[in-house]
């Protein structure tokens, strides 16, 4: 079981979600529970983890007394949840853009494998000239997800505490895809990112929050790259990798040494991440292109298509759509990459 310990409001409905964190993290112990109540808008949450968590149990729902809060604030204050990502960039890019006063947030220790992204929303901020806030939490114990389910109403909760303790509106967004459901993903690996997730937390909230809606503003990745387009410098202060930060820097350096290419900083240059970043941002003209590499970039988001469907042999057409948001045609490999196959982890020409 895993719990999260961070300051947040007492007696709040954060604690109940972050109670709920606990619950569901693991089905070890389950019995153990004690017996809790949950607040009536937590039934949406209920359903969807009825439906993807075998061993949750539905716990027992009422009309608690949630009080209310009562503040005013700014409403073109927006504060963004920032992990450091490309995504959650152009969304502040988008909000700046549109004259918001922005705030990044970032909560450290929320991602234990990711350790420096913290340092990443540091550079961002100060690059783009907008405050900022590095809350802290602490994960104690373990869970049974590739991703826990509640991790971004963690991190949302925090950012919610941290405005309305400094009179800021709790206008939070962040960098997920609105086109992203919940049917079309792995939940156990990213099913928190979903809007079916995000309508759920809108319900909980509003009972706190009247008015309160969470801002998905990016639609798709597409969306994300036209913003950063406009600003290319801001990309290497990103973090695009999800290789383990004690690997990342080995993974760079064999990568630079093999391709003969000088990869950005906090990129290992060899995940599916790495790999997609580099296929796009070439294929833009925003970086030069080294041909092996970029062929080598194929392969590995392939491989990685490959082992998410057990299968040893894969058309690039459809590695290409499950990963890169602009259309084959415009690749550097021209007309034959779309005939092309991966075959244990190689790409294969057919013409």
């Amino acid at each position: 079981m895993q719990t999260v310990q961070m300051n947040l409001m007492p007696n709040s409905i954060f604690q109940s979600i972050n109670y709920l964190y606990y619950e569901i993290s693991s089905p070890l112990e389950s019995q153990k529970l004690l017996p809790v109540t949950y607040d009536s808008s937590f039934e949406d949450l209920f359903d969807i983890l009825d439906k993807y968590v075998p061993w949750f149990e539905r716990r027992e729902t009422r009309k608690l007394p949630v009080p209310e809060l009562n503040f005013k604030y700014n409403p073109k204050d927006i504060v963004v949840c920032v992990s450091g990502g490309k995504d959650s960039v152009a969304t502040v890019l988008h909000y700046m853009d549109l004259g918001f006063n922005v705030y990044l947030y970032h909560l450290h220790g929320i991602n234990k494998v990711y350790y420096d992204e913290f340092e990443a929303v540091k550079e961002i901020a100060e690059k783009l000239n907008v405050p900022y806030y590095i809350d802290e939490c602490t994960l104690c114990g373990t869970h049974d997800f590739v991703e826990h389910p509640l991790k971004n109403y963690i991190i949302a909760n925090g950012a919610i505490n941290w405005a309305i303790s400094n009179n800021i509106a709790p206008n939070i967004a962040f960098g997920n895809f609105a086109k992203s459901r919940l049917a079309d993903m792995e939940f156990n690996v990213c099913g928190g990112d979903s809007m079916d997730m995000w309508l759920a937390y809108n319900k909980i909230i509003s009972r706190m929050i009247p008015g309160f809606c969470i801002k998905i503003p990016l639609y798709t990745q597409k969306d994300t790259y036209d913003i950063l387009c406009n600003d290319p410098d801001i990309i290497e202060h990103c973090v695009s990798c999800i290789s383990p930060y004690r690997f990342r820097e080995h993974w760079k350096e064999r990568t630079e040494s093999t391709y003969g290419i000088k990869l950005k900083p906090r990129r290992c240059g060899s995940c599916w991440k790495c790999a997609a970043e580099y296929i796009t941002l070439t294929d833009m003209d925003i970086w030069p292109v080294n041909y092996e590499y970029y062929e080598h970039c194929i392969e590995i988001i392939g491989r990685t298509v490959q082992k998410e469907s057990d299968i040893c042999r894969v058309s690039v057409q459809d590695v290409w759509s499950e990963y890169i948001s602009h259309d084959i045609k415009h690749s550097k490999l021209g007309d034959k990459i779309k005939d092309a196959i991966i075959s244990n982890g190689k790409i294969k020409y057919t013409k």
